[in-house]
């Protein structure tokens, strides 16, 4: 028992009732499907508490979120609840629609209600109200954007309404930064291209922020090359300068309305420029042609700077530092619409502030024009020569904590040196170069704060408790495969197994204090659950004598949770086993598909499986529609290594997509990463009658680029033409009867048939 003002917590109180004493959990409460808890006292939660769909959470009096409060879509939230107060740092999680209460209050500028639902005030006396507390103001930014609050009942107070706030997560963008919402555009090298052999040109990209915008390239000619090892040994996208040629490489996104916004725009862009001479080099521009429909561009011109042109050529400014080939950067792109005329974009250079605007234009107009990557747009040329990493683009301005995470995500992962912010050291060598998958919380000098992330890996923080300016707290893995290990530094007396796996921690300029730590085996298995333990390596012997006491923790929906842990700069992370009898959940060991002749091929192996039944390989078109095209037995449960292989016989000719569906023997499943493969095959190419009269029609043919020629007996190449009238005739009726060859080439492919011209 305690009160929210006896916890002496400067974002805590004072507000109505938080004098009295009430029933305080510091832990985690999870109401499981059919599972109910009531509680006819005050209550105070500041772990995780997740109330499932099918679970019922009902309180009499008031509930105090001070940790994060997940309500599902069909859960029983506050049937009969007096006040829900949000105070501290809580995220307040509500996806139904059918929580009531009877006033809201928000306490302190941190806290914050979103969620897909609503809640309804005033069940209990008259004049319900949402009040906010200790900034004395009304402050709608702490309700996201579209959560709705109403009243049916007693409704003469005030304050009711929309949120305009954000949301932020469990945030699955680059960094942690970021998702869908905001995240525009994702494109890495590393992911999504369509081919993964060094060398080899890429016609399709694939988006990575599930907006699938996805970048593309049909002309041969155009397409820009894959090569597997190039900054920091990961891959990027080749594109040509067109010297000695007659096009440049580019790529086409097509014109999405969330690829624009008049409020903010932010680019980040992983380069290394070839090509660079003083002439216009462009990196992606999105606008129809040079000072027309433009919404924005960033390229390379006078004295190698880099150029900015928002909305008009007027509104051009450049970097005050000059670029150089064959040297690898990280550029910021920042347009703030919030901000005053002239100082609303600006140029950061590795996190340093390059440069400030003076543009005239008040904002991003939204011009429907494709986002071209490689040069100005399709007819205008002005090609970049060079490699392209990774591009994101998110379509507002993000804070200044925002800003420094995820420039200190790509400094890792690519071993670009920041020159300012610099706050994740674990991707030192001398400190173990955990550079893969990075995110991070923190809260800058200016105060702006990011208290959740997740990233692209499985690994999240959030909630912590003590957050303060300059403080961040970061992490990132070893890139180890995701399996168990029995040998070496497993403690087998207490911890039987754990994951070769291992994350860094890097806390900087002080304590975060503590925070909770999930991480999501949704797409690789089920966690055990009571025999599952968070391992904490601070004394760098390896999990080998448990310096630190393992921490027990709670599973939901194939998320495994740890509350209230208080991590260290530099320790180390793992999970960990009791009962290697049941060994952890393994995920894919490898998984590729490739063409061989007519058919694709598929292969995976695993490590070890648990109660798997079956895998499914699965097609789409699209990356969004999905077929089954072959099941293949699993092996259920063993801890030998197993390889696998199908084969897709009838495949489907241009960009495809592949992906596993592995289903256990209770009927879950998850799904492996996609795998992009661009398919190409001929033999479906037909041509008839033959013998003829010297008109041949040909079937089989999908592409615009097939190429046909006609050769005589002698291997000369004899004149001809081409009706597409009634489909495709090819004409030789002018030449003398005899045999005669057309060859036909479809990109890379060439076949040959033999015809008689009667």
């Amino acid at each position: 028992s305690v009160s929210a003002d006896g916890l002496g917590l400067s974002n805590v109180g004072p507000f109505t009732g938080s004098g009295d004493q009430m029933f305080y959990h510091t832990g985690d409460i999870l109401v499981a499907n059919g599972g109910s808890l009531s509680s006819s006292e005050e209550i105070m939660l500041a772990g995780y508490t997740l109330i499932e769909d099918g679970g019922s959470f009902t309180a009499s009096e008031d509930i105090i979120n001070l940790g994060y409060l997940e309500v599902s879509s069909t859960a029983t939230f506050g049937s009969s609840l007096d006040d829900l107060i949000l105070s501290g740092n809580s995220y307040t999680i509500i996806d139904n629609t059918s929580t009531t209460a009877d006033d809201i209050y928000i306490d302190h500028t941190d806290a914050q209600l979103c969620g897909a639902g609503t809640v309804e005030i005033g069940n209990g006396g008259p004049n319900p109200i949402i009040n906010w507390f200790n900034p004395g103001t009304s402050r709608f930014d702490q309700i996201c954007d579209g959560f709705e609050i109403t009243c049916n009942t007693n409704c003469t107070g005030g304050s009711s309404g929309t949120g305009s706030g954000g949301f932020s997560s469990g945030i699955t963008g680059p960094g942690g930064v970021g998702n869908s919402n905001d995240n525009s555009l994702w494109l890495r090298a590393d992911a999504g291209t369509s081919t993964t052999t060094n060398g080899n040109p890429v016609s399709g990209w694939n988006d990575q922020s599930g907006n699938s915008n996805d970048a593309s390239q049909a002309t041969s000619a155009k397409q820009p090359l894959y090569q597997a090892s190039v900054i920091n040994g990961l891959p990027a996208i080749q594109f040509d300068d067109a010297s000695g040629a007659t096009v440049a490489d580019e790529m086409l996104v097509i014109d999405n309305d969330n690829l624009d916004n008049t409020d903010g725009l932010t680019i980040f862009t992983v380069i290394r420029p070839t090509n660079l001479d003083g002439d216009e080099r462009t990196m992606i521009s999105k606008r129809v042609a040079v000072g027309s429909n433009q919404s924005y561009s960033m390229f390379f011109y006078t004295g190698n700077r880099l150029y900015i042109d928002v909305v008009s050529n007027n509104d051009r400014f450049s970097s005050s530092s000059s670029f150089s080939n064959s040297t690898n950067y990280i550029s910021t792109l920042l347009y703030d619409g919030t901000l005053a005329a002239a100082q609303k974009s600006k140029i950061y250079i590795e996190e340093s502030l390059d440069q400030t605007s003076t543009e005239s234009s008040s904002s991003i107009p939204n011009y429907a024009s494709d986002l071209t990557i490689g040069s100005i747009n399709a007819n205008d040329g002005r090609p970049f020569g060079g490699y392209i990493a990774e591009l994101t683009i998110y379509r507002r301005a993000l804070t200044t904590v925002e800003r420094i995470i995820v420039n200190n995500y790509l400094s890792a992962k690519y071993n670009i040196s920041l020159t300012a912010n610099d706050v994740y050291t674990m991707d030192n060598t001398v400190n173990g170069d955990y550079d893969f998958e990075v995110a991070g919380i923190g809260q800058a000098s200016d105060g702006s704060n990011h208290n959740d992330a997740l990233g692209s890996g499985v690994l999240r923080m959030w909630d912590p408790n003590d957050l303060d300016n300059g403080e961040f707290l970061m992490w990132g893995h070893d890139n180890t495969a995701f399996n168990s290990t029995t040998t070496g530094d497993v403690d087998g007396s207490i911890i039987q197994e754990r994951l070769s796996r291992v994350w860094g921690v890097s806390e900087n300029s002080g304590d975060v204090g503590t925070v909770s730590i999930s991480f999501d085996f949704s797409a690789v298995g089920n966690p055990l659950g009571s025999n599952l333990r968070l391992l904490i390596d601070r004394d760098g012997d390896g999990f080998a004598d448990n310096d630190v006491t393992p921490v027990e923790g709670s599973v939901s929906n194939g998320i495994a949770v740890f509350s209230n842990v208080n991590l260290q700069d530099g320790d180390l992370i793992t999970l960990g086993n009791t009962d290697a009898s049941i060994p952890l959940p393994i995920e894919l060991l490898e998984f590729e598909v490739f063409q061989e002749g007519e058919n694709v091929i598929a292969k995976w192996t695993t490590v070890s499986e648990l109660n798997n039944d079956f895998f499914t390989l699965e097609r789409s078109t699209d990356g969004h529609n999905w077929v089954p095209i072959n099941e293949i037995d699993g092996a259920g449960t063993t801890n030998q290594m197993k390889s696998y292989q199908t084969i897709d016989d009838q495949p489907m000719r241009g960009l495809t997509y592949y992906r596993l569906k592995q289903t256990d023997f209770d009927g879950q499943f998850s799904y492996s990463d996609v795998k992009m493969i661009e398919i190409e095959f001929i033999d479906a190419i037909k041509i008839y009658p033959n013998p003829s009269n010297g008109i041949f029609n040909v079937s089989g043919v999908d592409s615009d680029e097939i190429i046909f020629s006609v050769y005589n007996i002698l291997g000369q190449q004899v004149p001809f033409s081409i009706n597409e009238d009634q489909g495709i005739q090819l004409d030789v009726s002018n030449e003398p009867a005899g045999v005669y060859i057309i060859k036909v080439k479809d990109g890379n492919f060439t076949k040959t048939m033999q015809v008689i011209r009667n």
